[in-house]
């Protein structure tokens, strides 16, 4: 139920976010037909950074990278609960992004247009994760570079 009104928004926002892609200058043709082609190794790239990053959180949990986070969890009794809720919350949004690339990954190769939707989705995640973790310069500035490589492939997934 949830995941339906999540899923509708997400659609509902569509248009919109287009609408504001449409209004910039579109890439060249030449760029979007090869960014189009290469899309496939470009998700594989986040895939393996993104799977890293989920890795790197779970040894913060665990308390691994003892020296590196040793100090900042000192800091007060406070923070570390506070941390640890933090690096749950990043690696939550984390392993949504990584699933919904994991499902783009063969759409994405087949050029389905259910490939480019997922990594639509994505994008979302990534932005209402940044926006959770208060890195609204970041939501705005990479959601923006995002969206407009995105939609500006749009036309090469059917």
């Amino acid at each position: 139920m949830l995941i339906e009104k999540v899923k509708k928004t997400a659609d509902d926002l569509m248009p919109k976010v287009e609408e504001l892609v449409n209004k910039v200058p579109e890439l060249p043709a030449s760029w979007s037909e090869k960014t189009a082609d290469w899309l496939y190794y470009l998700i594989i790239i986040g895939v393996i950074f993104n799977g890293l990053a989920l890795v790197m959180m779970l040894f913060m949990l665990l308390g691994g990278f003892g020296a590196m986070i040793a100090a900042p969890m000192m800091v007060g009794a406070v923070l570390g609960p506070i941390m640890a809720i933090l690096v749950l919350l990043a690696g939550s949004f984390v392993a949504l992004m990584l699933v919904l690339q994991l499902k783009a990954l063969p759409l994405i190769k087949a050029k389905k247009l259910l490939g480019w939707r997922y990594l639509y989705y994505a994008v979302l995640v990534m932005i209402a994760g940044m926006l959770v973790s208060f890195n609204l310069i970041g939501a705005i500035f990479w959601g923006g570079v995002c969206f407009y490589i995105l939609f500006n492939l749009k036309s090469y997934f059917k």
